[in-house]
């Protein structure tokens, strides 16, 4: 996993990592929501990693409304569903209600799921 410079600051360095991970730019997305657009396999690394998944709070909400959740629904990446399954067993989130939060757009999850055909990830 490409995690090492994220485990590096967080393991020796006197950063505010919680603050720079949370941290949402014009768009409203923090570093992890740009991970997940990019390098999803990333994500899923970012989030099985005790070291980082700590500090990241995935019920930011972009200024779509989307949450990490609703990003990951939508991709067609292979390795999607693993990122979903870390996402809805993570104890920072109610899986019952995330699930059903639409976004700006009136989708759920669960809709943006069924819209590329996957309708057993959840």
């Amino acid at each position: 996993c490409q995690t090492d410079v994220l485990k590096y600051l967080v393991q020796s360095c006197q950063v505010d990592v919680e603050g720079y991970i949370n941290k949402q730019n014009n768009e409203g997305d923090t570093p992890v929501h740009v991970v997940c657009w990019e390098r999803i396999s990333s994500l899923r690394c970012l989030l099985e990693s005790d070291d980082v998944s700590a500090f990241i709070n995935p019920n930011i909400r972009n200024n779509s409304g989307d949450s990490l959740l609703h990003m990951a629904c939508r991709m067609d990446w292979h390795g999607a569903g693993s990122v979903i399954s870390c996402l809805v067993q993570c104890d920072k989130i109610d899986t019952e209600s995330h699930i059903r939060t639409q976004n700006n757009h009136g989708d759920t999850p669960l809709h943006l799921l069924c819209s590329r055909g996957r309708y057993n990830t959840l």
